[in-house]
């Protein structure tokens, strides 16, 4: 099979499009988004190259910015000039309302010819090109196993959660199964064993395109207690450890700001979706808790990054564009011809062009104090949330699935995973001597109570089942209010 055009790199190409085609402003908060913050910890971002994508921001920033200060210096000179010579004003606002309409077909036309479906050109003018910004690489990113996060949920990077279930196991519950034939069981079962099991039933279950790893996950507002996740500058969190040392220290303590999990990840290349299983265990006295958590990630929203949705030879665009150009000309040159209304020409014209360098401006000075106040702070052990409240990706993700067949495929897979966890700790607590009928009726009978909607949107609730459910029950969410749950 050959490349298919929903391929690795695509997500990666609409972002990189819409920084030339979508104007400074657009490029900026782009830009600001995906720049590493010092005292921010770096997050996952799902299916794009981040390098790459950074390295077109500095270049299609720059080229905005030039077209940008062009035309406010246009206008500054004609503002200046008007009480002296009008006709000379009146020139300079109709050249800084072309450099303006010059800006955008410029950097759109760069978009089509080198970021479109069939004209991707990933290393287009990045000549000569050295900046490091502290962004992940796509070996770092795979390696990542520490994730901090700014907010209640820790699942950062995972998108929106489409169901999760718990359940309590007393692990000195004899099994039925072993009740009258021997008296050495139940034997005493650890957290590591569980873990080991899942990871083996699900490997030799051979899903296509799954991943699992062990994963840290850590409340950034609580990091400055977790001396291992920061270096001795306090500046940037730790990204990856040994997994052993992962394992060990995510189940020290229920009082520790910071857990392991197992993290399942299946990849639908195709449509570039991400759907992430979260598992977690731990023991309080003899009491087996087990929570299981779900979370898709949809694909990039295209009507936003919508590059190829963009005809290259639109001759109604070019019409449009030339008319709306021609009308602001004429405009401007009337207006202008009036000494009342020329300064209409110069309040809007000044809105339209400085306001944006303003914001700019006013950015780079904010993260010049942040960068200086925040490092007193952290210093003087003041509480510093190091965590970001969301990606990038998860930002400019669509509401939804792509499609119906999108989500039928992720719910084939959720079940399928969902079954093979169920069973694998059944199993175990059967070969140990221990009653596993809460495990295979009532946390069963939930997973398959769940319904596909028309239009693949999933219906589900949180649930807790086993000792103590009356307990977690009381802590489930009064709604799950996800654009992929309505």
């Amino acid at each position: 099979m050959g490349k298919n055009d929903f391929d690795e790199d695509r997500s990666t190409r609409l972002v990189c499009a819409k920084l030339y085609e979508g104007g400074l402003s657009t490029c900026f908060s782009i830009l600001t988004q995906i720049k590493k913050r010092p005292f921010v910890a770096r997050s996952p971002e799902f299916g794009l190259n981040l390098d790459l994508i950074i390295k077109h921001a500095e270049k299609a920033f720059t080229s905005h910015l030039y077209f940008q200060l062009a035309a406010a210096l246009l206008i500054l000179f004609g503002w200046l000039s008007y009480s002296i010579n009008a006709t000379v004003s009146m020139l300079l606002i109709v050249a800084a309302v072309l450099a303006t309409r010059a800006d955008y077909i410029y950097h759109r036309n760069i978009a089509l010819n080198n970021f479109s479906r069939k004209t991707f050109n990933p290393g287009y003018n990045l000549n000569n090109l050295l900046i490091d910004h502290g962004i992940l690489g796509s070996e770092e990113a795979k390696s990542q196993n520490v994730v901090v996060f700014g907010d209640y949920y820790p699942f950062l990077g995972a998108g929106n959660k489409i169901k999760n279930w718990n359940f309590v196991v007393d692990s000195t519950k004899k099994s039925k199964i072993i009740a009258n034939f021997t008296e050495n069981l139940p034997k005493e079962i650890n957290i590591e064993e569980i873990y080991k099991n899942i990871i083996c039933d699900i490997s030799n279950k051979e899903f296509p395109n799954i991943s699992l790893k062990y994963i840290l996950l850590a409340d950034g507002n609580e990091l400055d207690k977790s001396k291992f996740l920061l270096p001795k500058d306090k500046s940037d969190p730790v990204i990856s450890l040994d997994q052993n040392f992962i394992l060990a220290e995510g189940h020290k303590s229920i009082y520790n700001e910071y857990r392991t999990y197992i993290k399942i990840e299946y990849l639908d290349k195709i449509r570039t979706t991400l759907f992430s299983t979260f598992l977690r265990f731990s023991m309080t006295g003899k009491e087996i808790f087990g929570e299981c958590t779900f979370h898709v990630l949809p694909p990039i929203d295209e009507t936003k990054y919508n590059i190829d949705r963009i005809s290259q030879n639109d001759i109604y665009f070019m019409l449009r564009f030339g008319s709306v150009t021609l009308l602001m000309l004429i405009l401007s040159i009337f207006m202008m011809s009036s000494p009342q209304l020329a300064s209409m020409v110069f309040l809007a014209l000044f809105v339209i062009v400085l306001l944006p360098l303003l914001v700019i401006l006013a950015y780079y000075i904010h993260e010049y104090i942040y960068k200086f106040t925040t490092k007193e702070r952290v210093d003087r052990g003041e509480p510093h949330n190091y965590g970001k409240i969301k990606t990038f990706r998860e930002i400019i993700a669509k509401r939804d699935y792509k499609n119906y067949f999108s989500a039928q495929d992720i719910v084939m897979i959720q079940n399928s995973i969902e079954q093979t966890v169920i069973n694998s700790i059944a199993d175990l607590l059967d070969t140990n001597g221990i009653d596993s009928s809460l495990l295979r009726d009532d946390v069963m009978a939930f997973v398959n109570q769940g319904i596909m909607m028309f239009g693949g949107k999933l219906e589900a609730e949180n649930v807790a089942v086993g000792t103590g459910a009356k307990i977690f029950n009381q802590l489930k969410e009064k709604t799950q209010d996800f654009a992929l749950l309505k």
